[in-house]
Order: C-alpha cells, then sequence, then structure tokens
C-alpha cells in the first residue's frame, strides 16, 4: 500500500488543476449532438446498450439507445447505475495533487450514443468504460473472483446523466420532473443495481481485505467493544485476521467516498434487489459493507477510528470535511430501509435498528438525511420522495421552474399538515447555518446541514411539552409565508454562556448553584435527558457526568501550565495556572452544591480523586457520555431565564429571546419578539422542569401569535 503515515482531506476549493484537452480524451470527430425525443408515456424510460469496444486503444465508449415502457410486462430486463457525478474520492496521500472539484462536475467528456455526441462528468465515463470491459468479460479480477459472484450478463443499463434529458429549456425540466416521479420503479424494477464508487485508488484493496474481515464480526461486537483495534492480540481474541493502522486508515478514505454523501443513493440502493459495489474492478456485495458498517457502530470502534485518526493524522488534514463526519449512520439507515422494501440479501440487521428506520413521515426522513449532499437545493426533497410515507408528500408537486424559495416554503407547509403536528420547527438550523435564501424563520433551509441534533428525535422521542394539545397550523398573506400558532411563554431569557470541555468556570454567567437543583438540570441540558436509549436520564448519568469534570480537572494544572514554548519557568506562570485550577474547581463545588471547605490546591486534587474512586464508573460508559455531549451541544449555547429556569437552546440565541410553549409540540421553542405578536424562530430548547407537560399542568392563557 502506498505511504499512509500522512493524508489529505479534499476540499470542494481548490483551483483547477490542469487537465488534457476533451479531443485527447475521447475525439468525437465530425459527429452533431444528441438530440433527445420526447418519452411516448409517463412510464417510458430510456435504456443503454454499451457497445464493445473496437480495439484495446479505443477510449471512445459507444451506445444505443432504447426506450422500454415500465408499464410493460414484456419490457426486457435492464440494469441500473448508481454513482456520483463528481469526484469519487475525497481522501488523497499526502503529497498527492488534489484534482479540481469543479472540473470533475462540469460535463466535457464524450459518450456516443447512437452515433451522436452526448456530454458527461468524467467519473461516469469512467464507470461505462469499467462496465464496458466487465459486461464484455475484460478486466475482471480481484474481490469478484474471491467472492464467486455470478458472471455479469449483458443487459441494457439505465444511467440518469444519459438516460434522462439533462438540458435546461422547459422540455428537459418537464422530462426530469416526471422521471424523478417514477424513479423508485426505475430502480426496484432493475434486475441489478450497478453501484459505481470511482477507480481504485492506494486505498481500495487494503479497505476492502479489512471491511470482508470486520463482516464477519456482527455476533462477536459485544465482546469486541471493550478491545483495542490497535491491538495484535485483539485479533486473535476475535480470531479474524489482524487489521493494521494503514488499514484502518484505508477504511476511512473507503467509507468517505463522495458516494456516500449523496441524497439520491437513499431511495436508489433502498429499493433495489440486488446492490453491488463496484470500485476499479472490484466487486464488492452491498451486505458485506452493510455487515462490516454495524459492526463497527456497535462495537464503538468506529468511535476509537476517529480517535486514532485524530492522534496520528490530524496534523495532515486540510480540507472543509470533519474526521468525525459519520457515514456509519447513513449506511445503515439505508440498510434498514432496504428491510422496509423487502430486499433482505444475504445480511439481517437485529431488531433494534431495524424498527428505527421503517418508512416514515417525508419531513422526518429529510432530516436523517440532512448532511447528505446534492446537485440541487429542490433534491433534498424530490431524492427522498420514494422512501417517505406517501401520504406526507402527495400534495408536493416537482417542479425545477419553481423559485427554491417558494418550493421549500409550500414543502414546509405540506409536511406539517401530513403530519398533524409542528415537529418540522425542530429541524430548523441555526441561524449560524443558514444560507442566502430568503426563508421565513420557521422554514428549515434543508440544503444546508442540520446542526444542532434536534432534541426531538422523532415518534420515539418521550417528551411531550405540549404534544396533547390540539395542533392548528394557519398560514397565512399571499406567499403563506407567516404561521399563526397557539402558545403561550414560559420564560425570558436572561444569560447566556457556552460549555467549553467540562470547565464550569465558563459557565460563570449562569450563576450555577443558586438553586438546589442546579446540578441536576446542567447534566440533563448537556444530554438532552436521554442516554443509552433511556428518556428520561437514569440519575447515575450525573455521576458519569461528575467523572468526566473531575478528568478534565485533574489534567487542568498541568496542561494550563505548558505553553508553547514548553514548561513555565517563572513563577508567576504558575500562580496563573493554580489560579485558574482553583477558579474551575470553585466554580464546580458550587454547581454542586458543596460547601468551599478549603482553596488548597493539594486538599483539591485528592478531594477529585477520592470522590472518582467512589464512583467506579467503567470506560464504556465515560466514552459514551462524551459522545452524547458533544453530539447535543453542536452549535447550542446554555442559558438561564429570568424565571431561574436552566435551558440548552440554539447557538445563536440572545437575552431578551422568549421560550415558548406551541400546541402540538414535543419541545419548547426560542421566538424573538419583532412586532405585536410577531416572532422569528429562533430554534427549539431543552428547559429542565417542562419536557414532560409540567407547564400544561397548570393554568395558562393561550394566544395566538405569528412566526414570520
Amino acid at each position: 500500500m502506498a505511504e499512509a503515515s500522512t493524508y489529505i482531506l479534499a476540499g470542494t476549493n481548490k483551483l483547477p488543476g490542469s487537465r488534457p484537452s476533451i479531443r485527447s480524451d475521447n475525439d468525437p470527430g465530425d459527429y452533431g449532438m444528441y438530440k433527445y425525443a420526447s418519452l411516448p408515456t409517463e412510464t417510458s424510460i430510456r435504456v443503454l446498450d454499451v457497445l464493445p469496444s473496437m480495439s484495446d486503444s479505443d477510449s471512445v465508449v459507444s451506445c444505443e439507445f432504447r426506450v422500454i415502457d415500465l408499464g410493460s410486462t414484456g419490457h426486457p430486463a435492464y440494469d441500473a447505475l448508481s454513482y456520483t457525478w463528481g469526484l469519487p474520492c475525497t481522501i488523497y496521500p499526502s503529497g498527492a495533487s488534489l484534482p479540481s472539484a469543479k472540473e470533475a462536475e462540469a460535463r466535457t467528456n464524450i459518450v456516443l450514443v447512437d452515433g451522436k455526441v452526448i456530454k458527461v462528468t468524467k467519473n461516469c465515463v469512467d464507470a461505462l468504460k469499467q462496465l464496458r470491459s466487465l459486461l464484455h468479460g475484460k478486466n475482471i479480477r480481484g474481490i469478484q473472483s474471491l467472492l464467486k459472484l455470478k458472471s455479469h450478463r449483458i443487459r441494457p443499463i439505465w444511467i440518469d446523466a444519459l438516460c434522462i434529458n439533462q438540458a435546461e429549456d422547459s422540455q428537459a425540466l418537464k422530462e426530469r420532473a416526471q422521471q424523478i416521479r417514477i424513479m423508485r420503479r426505475v430502480y426496484s424494477q432493475a434486475l441489478e443495481v450497478k453501484i459505481w464508487l470511482g477507480l481504485e485508488d492506494c486505498y481500495t484493496r487494503d479497505a476492502v481485505r479489512a471491511l470482508l474481515i470486520l463482516a464477519e464480526l456482527p455476533k462477536k461486537a459485544q465482546q469486541a467493544q471493550p478491545l483495542n483495534l490497535l491491538d495484535i492480540e485483539t485479533y486473535k481474541t476475535l480470531d479474524v485476521d489482524h487489521i493494521s493502522p494503514d488499514m484502518w486508515l484505508a477504511v476511512f478514505a473507503f467509507l468517505h467516498r463522495s458516494y456516500f454523501r449523496r441524497a439520491w443513493i437513499v431511495q436508489e440502493v433502498a429499493v433495489v434487489k440486488d446492490p453491488v459495489l463496484i470500485c476499479g474492478a472490484i466487486v464488492l456485495p452491498w451486505h458485506f459493507l452493510a455487515s462490516a458498517c454495524y459492526f463497527m457502530k456497535e462495537s464503538r470502534w468506529n468511535a476509537d477510528l476517529v480517535e486514532m485518526l485524530t492522534l496520528r493524522y490530524v496534523p495532515s488534514v486540510k480540507g472543509e470535511r470533519s474526521l468525525d463526519d459519520d457515514p456509519l449512520f447513513r449506511i445503515l439507515a439505508i440498510a434498514s430501509l432496504r428491510l422496509k422494501f423487502g430486499n433482505l440479501g444475504l445480511f439481517k440487521l437485529p431488531p433494534a435498528v431495524t424498527q428505527t428506520f421503517r418508512l416514515q413521515p417525508l419531513g422526518l426522513v429529510v432530516n436523517y438525511f440532512r448532511r447528505a449532499v446534492c446537485g440541487k437545493p429542490q433534491d433534498k426533497i424530490y431524492a427522498y420522495l420514494g422512501v417517505a410515507e406517501a401520504k406526507s408528500y402527495e400534495q408536493i408537486q416537482i417542479d425545477y421552474q419553481r423559485p427554491v424559495e417558494k418550493t421549500y416554503v409550500e414543502v414546509a407547509r405540506v409536511i406539517m399538515l401530513a403530519a398533524g403536528n409542528a415537529r418540522l420547527l425542530s429541524f430548523k438550523e441555526d441561524r449560524s447555518m443558514t444560507g442566502a435564501r430568503d426563508l421565513p424563520s420557521w422554514v428549515p433551509d434543508l440544503y444546508v446541514d442540520m446542526e444542532p441534533h434536534p432534541f426531538d428525535e422523532g415518534d420515539s422521542n418521550a417528551f411531550k411539552v405540549a404534544d396533547d394539545e390540539p395542533f392548528e397550523m394557519v398560514t397565512s398573506d399571499l406567499q403563506q409565508r407567516i404561521l399563526t400558532m397557539r402558545g403561550f411563554c414560559i420564560g425570558t431569557i436572561s444569560a447566556v454562556a457556552r460549555f467549553q470541555r467540562y470547565n464550569i468556570s465558563s459557565l460563570e454567567d449562569l450563576d450555577l448553584g443558586r438553586q438546589p437543583s442546579d446540578f441536576e438540570a446542567l447534566w440533563r441540558c448537556l444530554i438532552g435527558d436521554k442516554f443509552d436509549g433511556q428518556t428520561p436520564a437514569p440519575p447515575r448519568c450525573g455521576n458519569i457526568f461528575s467523572n468526566l469534570v473531575h478528568q478534565d480537572l485533574e489534567k487542568m494544572h498541568l496542561t494550563t501550565m505548558l505553553r508553547s514554548r514548553g514548561i513555565p519557568t517563572r513563577m508567576s506562570e504558575f500562580r496563573a495556572a493554580d489560579e485558574e485550577f482553583k477558579r474551575a474547581f470553585a466554580a464546580w463545588q458550587k454547581a454542586r452544591g458543596e460547601q468551599f471547605v478549603s482553596q488548597d490546591l493539594l486538599f483539591a486534587r485528592r478531594h477529585i480523586k477520592a470522590i472518582k474512586r467512589s464512583m467506579d464508573l467503567d470506560d464504556v460508559a465515560l466514552s459514551d457520555m462524551k459522545i452524547r455531549i458533544n453530539t447535543i451541544n453542536e452549535r447550542r449555547t446554555l442559558f438561564r431565564t429570568r424565571e431561574d429556569q436552566l435551558g440548552n437552546g440554539p447557538r445563536s440565541i440572545k437575552e431578551n429571546d422568549e421560550v415558548w410553549v406551541l400546541a402540538g409540540t414535543k419541545v419548547p421553542y426560542v421566538l424573538r419578539p419583532v412586532g405585536s405578536l410577531q416572532y422569528e424562530l429562533v430554534g427549539e430548547a431543552f428547559i429542565h422542569g417542562v419536557m414532560y407537560g409540567e407547564a400544561c399542568r397548570t393554568p395558562a392563557v393561550w394566544t395566538d401569535i405569528s412566526l414570520v
């Protein structure tokens, strides 16, 4: 394998690199451009017959179109291709020149169809060339023969970039909308779906070998939890071949290929009978990947992998995507959806996983895959229509000619009416994430990432702030941009503070310890009152959180003394470190309601160690608590209200924002007054003491307000 001690994460803002001209790559000669004819019926599609190459030097891919009707029982069998248009890889060895994302996404490469030219992206041409080799008996090697897969029969294939007219004129846009309406049928009726991940790179072979090892281990996930993935003895214990650190890096690079971030793959893979992964000349059944990912998740080795990469490779990381971007969630969610469509393959997920991702209303499905990417903002909705509950999107019209803002407003209205609740408000991103689109404050910008993770996670959520109150939604004005709802205010924000690495002194503005319940309120706010699948979180979480704080306090005295120039040599630096430690320790004592029995540093350290020993917590619980706190507090801020409530809300909240209970909701929301009974939605919140309907048990004056 190539040197893997460092790697580079590709961004999308790199300057275009040099590339040969089209004629030096695929020479179209005097061929004219292909002109698409209208499809005869609403269930008609085009499929391609990929022709064999005329010679070994033939770089131009030639195909022939045929039109088939999915509504006809006699149409010929066909395959379908699932792939990404742009760069297939995101991770490259250090020193490698980064390809241009802009160039990779440009449709400048030549394919001949019926003797005419259609321009597609480079990755599409690479896929066609490899398929040509596979279909016509060339270049088949490696993993395919190892797994004894069935031979690739010559069948026509459906590829979106070629089989759908990609022009921007009205006729092409109308055809595209119609094809999206039947997209689920296109893939579900395909005999086989070939998933093209791109050409092989220096990581591919090691990654596939490791995934095949991991695919043997799902039943040993619990046994593997306490084991170290870097220890050779671990693999002897599990009775499998050793996976080296370089192989783990290869797995990380493989799972972070661009394909696994695409929005459209959710439908393309979930509804198909027999998907196979193709990476260069390597062919791997989907169920091996799903099985390996399930083991990594259940064994918690995925978190260990991220930690290992952080320690070994972070100094060389460049680009816009972080190490903790988790493709396992998307892969396992798709695997579970496949079960709903009856596509079990050779791998079956446990009921605890399969119950999570049954067909859900469109709003929930969109939010599950919020971080997936697509080329057009509308596709963040259209891509999921085939895998959502039908009644949740029946009124949505597929229309690429309508402005994105109008589409998003209309979809938000349809989703809430179909769901019969206002849960969509919880999917509103923090204002720091909102794009440039002119949307009402209550309409999520679905094209941007959903951060933070919502407190209202769906039907299984135990919160019910005002869930029993009837939901009534009224959208007013001609463009339906104003949303009228019933609710009442339960508090006004008086102080905000951002939680920083278990250093309680960073929360001084909240005056923790003023109320006897502050300590419990604090840790429940930080984990959203959910831990290890339990809501409310069990009381032992208070001890787990305390242990994490104590660990940080132990490290603080040393780490604050270590400066960029090394260990401090001046007494003033020692004193500054001591003062910071004493300040943090005093803040922690106050938050817990303890007496300030001593300000002596030696006593403080001994006190912390004694408390830690008395808790006797396992490393798994501590790791799970860290993950939960990091997940919940991404782009969130703690706050206190004038009514002395502690809460956790969006990063962009300000003093004097108001916390409201709205009819038909599971969580409270932070609203910003902008006029008489008019508010902007800032985002959802968690407030200790109101999450289980307490606020509605006392008399309240419900008021109609407008969200703008």
